[in-house]
């Protein structure tokens, strides 16, 4: 993982610029394409790409075992919220992972089950992205404590250059893409998720996402896919940004378009406009 730190968010845009530059060189005269770039925004540069399941136990999970807890909800889930899910028992779910080399999707009602948990506050081995830096922004800006300088948000890419490669005995990080029925706030904050796993023996274990960067960090200009970077901005430029990200209509209201975020965003308008102040 490479980590830059800058001095201010037009810095930021440059840095983006810079990256699909360097995207363009690696792919020149190739023939084939690249994946696109992921963005997540965290309110403290010390915080780690760490999942919501990460910080609710600090147990080695493996993904059955995850499919058990996530489904032992399930009906209450249905019951207040009358929404059904067609998803497998744990034992089926279990079966249909043995002979699987290199997990490509966990079969689109079971993706959707999990994100739709992970969007309303149930611990998740999803880490959530979006298809926008400015997005990214506003999460990393949005609640910043006292004690944090700076703030980051982490840029994932895929893959260039061809296709994947992975070693089921290694860290490596799966992508679920933005098509899903889940919430509207899925399509407000353009997301997408990824997931990190390894197999030992016959079992998939969840990981931590920056474990897959361990090979890269040496050489991360040569590498060709689970490239990530980190780019730490300073707390102090929130003011700017936010003023930059509301003449993109990116705010509270437009991302979750609830009671709650409006107050939020009127509040956050008047603090911009000094409102306060003589």
């Amino acid at each position: 993982m490479q980590e830059l730190t800058l001095n201010s968010w037009e810095e930021f845009v440059d840095a983006l610029l810079q990256l699909d530059g360097c995207s363009e060189n690696l792919t020149k005269g190739s023939g084939s394409g690249v994946t696109e770039y992921y963005y997540r925004g965290q309110s403290d540069s010390k915080w780690e790409l760490d999942t919501t399941l990460e910080r609710f136990i600090n147990n080695k999970v493996s993904l059955n075992k995850y499919y058990k807890f996530a489904r032992s909800v399930k009906s209450r889930v249905e019951t207040f919220t009358e929404k059904l899910w067609d998803i497998p028992e744990p034992y089926e779910f279990r079966e249909e992972l043995k002979n699987k080399t290199f997990i490509t999707f966990l079969g689109m009602p079971v993706y959707q089950y999990f994100a739709y948990l992970r969007h309303h506050g149930f611990p998740s081995p999803l880490l959530d992205w979006t298809e926008s830096p400015y997005v990214a922004l506003f999460f990393a800006f949005r609640n910043i404590k006292p004690s944090a300088r700076y703030v980051s948000v982490y840029v994932y890419q895929e893959f260039v250059a061809g296709a994947k490669v992975t070693s089921s005995n290694k860290p490596h990080i799966i992508t679920f893409g933005p098509t899903a029925t889940i919430h509207r706030r899925h399509f407000l904050q353009q997301s997408v998720y990824t997931m990190c796993m390894i197999k030992e023996d016959d079992t998939y274990y969840l990981a931590n996402h920056e474990d897959v960067n361990v090979d890269n960090a040496k050489k991360h200009e040569a590498a060709r896919q689970d490239l990530i970077w980190k780019f730490n901005l300073p707390s102090t430029e929130q003011n700017k940004v936010f003023q930059e990200l509301n003449k993109m209509n990116i705010n509270a209201y437009s991302l979750f378009t609830t009671v709650d975020s409006l107050m939020e965003t009127a509040a956050r308008e008047a603090k911009i406009h000094r409102f306060f102040e003589n």
